[in-house]
């Protein structure tokens, strides 16, 4: 979760494989603007990376992230959405999402957002694996 752009991933129903979808400018209406796509494309969980420092403490951003998750969880309760929203370490999601494209052969030169993008798919592929895993979702309540 960024404080100037978000990254946007996805899964099938079959919850094998995160894609990509887009990467979305951090401004005041962005909040109703996913509650409005929730409505419209069914999810099991929304999940949000939570911005930790290296040593796992809060920092500014993960308060921010924070409160993004309880705007978004407000504005979807009030209108009768139900989704479970958790909160993921991202620590190093970005890191190996530029790994990972540079691997690819992919530059990440055009912009921030492919980085955004991939980091997005590196957070959901890893809460897939701990649903799978563990049989219940991954990370922590907002």
């Amino acid at each position: 979760m960024g404080v100037a752009r978000v990254g946007v991933a996805k899964c099938g129903a079959d919850q094998i494989l995160a894609v990509p979808v887009e990467t979305l400018e951090m401004n005041d209406g962005l909040v109703a603007e996913i509650s409005k796509q929730l409505k419209t494309e069914p999810c099991g969980a929304i999940y949000i990376g939570l911005p930790l420092n290296l040593k796992g403490e809060s920092t500014l951003s993960t308060e921010f992230a924070v409160d993004f998750a309880r705007k978004l969880n407000d504005l979807l309760v009030s209108g009768s959405v139900e989704i479970p929203i958790r909160l993921v370490d991202e620590r190093f999601s970005t890191s190996i999402a530029s790994r990972n494209l540079k691997a690819a052969g992919i530059s990440s030169k055009p912009g921030r957002s492919v980085v955004d993008q991939a980091a997005a798919v590196e957070i959901l592929n890893f809460a897939l694996s701990v649903e799978k895993r563990d049989n219940s979702l991954a990370g922590s309540e907002i």
